[in-house]
């Protein structure tokens, strides 16, 4: 997924982009787009003039070093859900010690216990994916949620 900021496309509907072979090759809404990107194309793409780009790597175990390594932040998403929550914590604890990054946890999933035991065995705390119900509307809570990941950039005002 890559997004950009301040495109001017239309922020009421979305467009699918072709490819030269019919495809759907990326997904404007909005200031985001959206699209599926081979390891060949990443070059390509981190040239744009993207604010942020987010690549969904799945499953790090087949994701070559340098790929990693030029990123300026990880986030790593896992289940803090009290069966799962100590193998979230070693996989973040091996990635803090593999990578000399900005880290982030984040989960979608999550449990009180699961939550406080990845807090103990990490010292750190998680980030929490907030649910929203309507895909191509932002709650209040997604704002808070990309405010925390993305910082101050991208325009959240908090209110007193």
């Amino acid at each position: 997924m890559v997004c950009r900021t301040g495109t001017g496309h239309s922020y009421g509907q979305a467009r699918v982009i072709l490819n030269a072979a019919g495809d759907d090759a990326q997904f404007m809404y909005g200031n985001v787009t959206f699209l599926t990107v081979t390891d060949e194309s990443m070059v390509e793409i981190a040239q744009e003039a993207y604010d942020y780009i987010l690549l969904d790597l799945g499953q790090a175990d087949y994701v070559g070093d340098n790929i990693l390594r030029r990123c300026d932040e990880l986030f790593l998403v896992g289940d803090l859900s009290v069966w799962n929550c100590t193998d979230s914590a070693s996989a973040m604890l091996r990635m803090r010690r593999r990578y000399d990054k900005k880290l982030c946890f984040v989960s979608a999933f999550c449990a009180k216990a699961g939550l406080r035991k990845y807090e103990k065995l990490t010292g750190e705390r998680a980030v929490i994916i907030p649910f929203d119900a309507e895909p191509f509307a932002v709650s209040r809570d997604t704002l808070i949620f990309m405010e925390r990941i993305f910082g101050e950039s991208i325009g959240v005002k908090r209110g007193k």
